[in-house]
Protein backbone atom coordinates (compact mmCIF):
# COMPACT_ATOMS: atom_id res chain seq x y z
CA UNK A 1 0.00 0.00 0.00
CA UNK A 2 2.54 2.35 1.02
CA UNK A 3 4.00 3.01 -3.01
CA UNK A 4 0.53 3.39 -4.55
CA UNK A 5 -1.33 5.90 -5.83
CA UNK A 6 -4.45 6.55 -3.33
CA UNK A 7 -7.66 8.86 -4.55
CA UNK A 8 -8.93 10.33 -1.48
CA UNK A 9 -11.68 12.71 -0.45
CA UNK A 10 -11.91 16.63 -2.15
CA UNK A 11 -8.85 17.06 -4.16
CA UNK A 12 -6.28 15.04 -1.89
CA UNK A 13 -4.20 11.77 -2.87
CA UNK A 14 -2.25 9.63 -0.84
CA UNK A 15 1.48 8.61 -2.71
CA UNK A 16 4.94 7.55 -1.29
CA UNK A 17 4.42 8.51 2.30
CA UNK A 18 2.54 11.72 2.11
CA UNK A 19 -0.51 13.33 1.40
CA UNK A 20 -0.58 15.99 -1.08
CA UNK A 21 -3.01 18.10 -2.93
CA UNK A 22 -2.28 18.72 -6.98
CA UNK A 23 -1.82 21.88 -8.46
CA UNK A 24 -2.31 22.78 -12.00
CA UNK A 25 1.12 24.90 -13.19
CA UNK A 26 2.74 25.45 -16.92
CA UNK A 27 6.17 27.14 -16.15
CA UNK A 28 8.65 26.94 -18.43
CA UNK A 29 10.87 23.80 -19.03
CA UNK A 30 14.63 25.36 -17.74
CA UNK A 31 15.77 27.67 -15.61
CA UNK A 32 19.22 28.70 -14.77
CA UNK A 33 19.37 30.09 -11.49
CA UNK A 34 23.07 30.42 -9.27
CA UNK A 35 24.72 29.22 -12.49
CA UNK A 36 22.35 25.53 -11.74
CA UNK A 37 20.02 24.43 -14.61
CA UNK A 38 16.56 23.30 -13.35
CA UNK A 39 14.25 21.75 -14.60
CA UNK A 40 10.51 22.34 -14.29
CA UNK A 41 8.53 18.92 -12.40
CA UNK A 42 6.41 17.36 -14.53
CA UNK A 43 3.38 17.02 -11.72
CA UNK A 44 2.95 19.66 -8.87
CA UNK A 45 1.85 19.31 -5.61
CA UNK A 46 1.73 20.31 -2.11
CA UNK A 47 2.73 18.09 0.55
CA UNK A 48 0.26 17.85 2.98
CA UNK A 49 0.99 15.33 5.72
CA UNK A 50 4.02 13.20 5.97
CA UNK A 51 2.29 9.84 7.04
CA UNK A 52 5.67 8.26 6.62
CA UNK A 53 6.97 10.15 9.78
CA UNK A 54 3.78 9.53 11.98
CA UNK A 55 2.87 5.58 10.72
CA UNK A 56 5.35 4.45 12.97
CA UNK A 57 4.53 6.41 15.70
CA UNK A 58 0.70 5.58 15.19
CA UNK A 59 1.60 2.11 15.27
CA UNK A 60 3.61 2.05 18.38
CA UNK A 61 0.99 4.01 20.54
CA UNK A 62 -2.36 1.83 18.95
CA UNK A 63 -0.45 -1.75 18.45
CA UNK A 64 -1.47 -1.99 15.24
CA UNK A 65 0.40 -2.68 11.64
CA UNK A 66 2.01 0.05 10.18
CA UNK A 67 -0.14 -0.50 7.44
CA UNK A 68 -3.25 -0.24 9.86
CA UNK A 69 -1.89 2.73 10.68
CA UNK A 70 -1.33 4.55 7.71
CA UNK A 71 -5.18 3.20 6.88
CA UNK A 72 -6.35 4.63 10.17
CA UNK A 73 -4.71 8.50 8.95
CA UNK A 74 -5.90 8.30 6.15
CA UNK A 75 -9.38 7.81 6.94
CA UNK A 76 -9.38 10.23 10.12
CA UNK A 77 -8.06 12.15 7.15
CA UNK A 78 -10.76 11.78 4.78
CA UNK A 79 -13.26 12.70 7.36
CA UNK A 80 -11.76 15.70 7.81
CA UNK A 81 -12.16 16.80 4.44
CA UNK A 82 -15.81 15.91 3.31
CA UNK A 83 -16.51 18.44 6.05
CA UNK A 84 -13.75 20.96 5.59
CA UNK A 85 -11.77 21.22 2.54
CA UNK A 86 -8.16 21.63 2.06
CA UNK A 87 -7.18 23.96 -0.84
CA UNK A 88 -4.94 25.47 -2.49
CA UNK A 89 -5.17 29.87 -1.08
CA UNK A 90 -2.34 31.84 -2.41
CA UNK A 91 1.45 31.92 -3.45
CA UNK A 92 3.56 33.94 -1.01
CA UNK A 93 6.42 35.90 -1.99
CA UNK A 94 9.01 33.38 -0.22
CA UNK A 95 10.69 31.74 -3.39
CA UNK A 96 13.64 28.86 -1.67
CA UNK A 97 16.72 27.07 -3.15
CA UNK A 98 17.02 23.83 -1.04
CA UNK A 99 19.66 21.13 -1.45
CA UNK A 100 20.42 17.77 0.17
CA UNK A 101 23.73 15.76 -1.16
CA UNK A 102 22.70 15.25 -4.73
CA UNK A 103 19.69 17.36 -5.01
CA UNK A 104 18.97 20.78 -5.80
CA UNK A 105 15.37 22.31 -6.07
CA UNK A 106 13.22 25.36 -6.29
CA UNK A 107 10.61 25.47 -3.74
CA UNK A 108 7.30 28.79 -3.72
CA UNK A 109 5.65 29.04 -0.27
CA UNK A 110 2.14 28.82 -0.66
CA UNK A 111 -1.46 29.27 1.56
CA UNK A 112 -3.35 26.57 2.24
CA UNK A 113 -6.92 26.76 3.58
CA UNK A 114 -8.20 24.82 6.44
CA UNK A 115 -4.76 23.23 7.03
CA UNK A 116 -4.26 24.03 10.71
CA UNK A 117 -7.78 22.62 11.39
CA UNK A 118 -6.68 19.77 9.86
CA UNK A 119 -3.70 19.09 11.99
CA UNK A 120 -5.65 20.30 14.86
CA UNK A 121 -8.15 17.86 14.02
CA UNK A 122 -5.75 15.12 13.74
CA UNK A 123 -4.30 15.76 17.47
CA UNK A 124 -7.60 15.73 18.87
CA UNK A 125 -8.07 12.15 17.03
CA UNK A 126 -4.77 10.32 17.64
CA UNK A 127 -4.33 12.07 20.85
CA UNK A 128 -0.64 12.42 19.86
CA UNK A 129 1.59 15.78 18.34
CA UNK A 130 0.88 16.50 14.51
CA UNK A 131 3.33 18.68 13.23
CA UNK A 132 2.15 21.27 10.30
CA UNK A 133 4.42 20.97 7.47
CA UNK A 134 5.63 24.18 6.10
CA UNK A 135 3.71 24.04 2.61
CA UNK A 136 5.49 24.54 -0.64
CA UNK A 137 5.21 23.36 -4.05
CA UNK A 138 8.78 22.59 -5.81
CA UNK A 139 8.68 23.63 -8.62
CA UNK A 140 12.20 22.79 -10.25
CA UNK A 141 14.53 20.57 -9.62
CA UNK A 142 17.53 19.18 -11.53
CA UNK A 143 17.57 17.13 -14.41
CA UNK A 144 17.26 13.76 -12.38
CA UNK A 145 13.66 15.34 -11.37
CA UNK A 146 14.34 14.57 -7.23
CA UNK A 147 12.63 16.66 -4.67
CA UNK A 148 13.97 17.07 -1.46
CA UNK A 149 11.32 16.33 1.23
CA UNK A 150 11.17 19.26 3.86
CA UNK A 151 8.69 18.01 6.73
CA UNK A 152 9.50 20.30 9.34
CA UNK A 153 10.21 23.92 9.58
CA UNK A 154 13.98 22.78 10.97
CA UNK A 155 14.28 21.09 8.05
CA UNK A 156 13.23 24.20 5.97
CA UNK A 157 15.82 26.18 7.75
CA UNK A 158 18.18 23.71 7.31
CA UNK A 159 18.22 22.74 4.09
CA UNK A 160 17.32 25.77 2.11
CA UNK A 161 17.76 29.38 1.64
CA UNK A 162 15.37 32.17 0.56
CA UNK A 163 16.49 33.22 -2.70
CA UNK A 164 16.93 37.08 -3.51
CA UNK A 165 14.00 39.51 -5.01
CA UNK A 166 16.03 39.13 -8.22
CA UNK A 167 15.83 35.62 -8.18
CA UNK A 168 12.62 35.07 -6.50
CA UNK A 169 10.59 37.25 -9.59
CA UNK A 170 12.34 35.48 -12.51
CA UNK A 171 10.91 32.09 -10.85
CA UNK A 172 7.74 33.74 -10.86
CA UNK A 173 7.47 35.11 -13.81
CA UNK A 174 8.97 31.62 -15.50
CA UNK A 175 6.01 30.21 -13.71
CA UNK A 176 3.06 32.73 -14.59
CA UNK A 177 4.02 34.22 -17.84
Amino acid sequence: MEDSKIRLNGDLFYSKGYIMLPIELSPIATLNIQNINFFAKKEFHISILATKKYIPLLSQKLKITKEQALSTILSEVDKFVTKVPIKFAAFSDEIRMAKREDRSSLIAAVKVSNIELLYDYLRTAFKMSFEAQPTHITLYTLENGLGIGINDIDELNRLSARLNKEESTLIMKAVFD
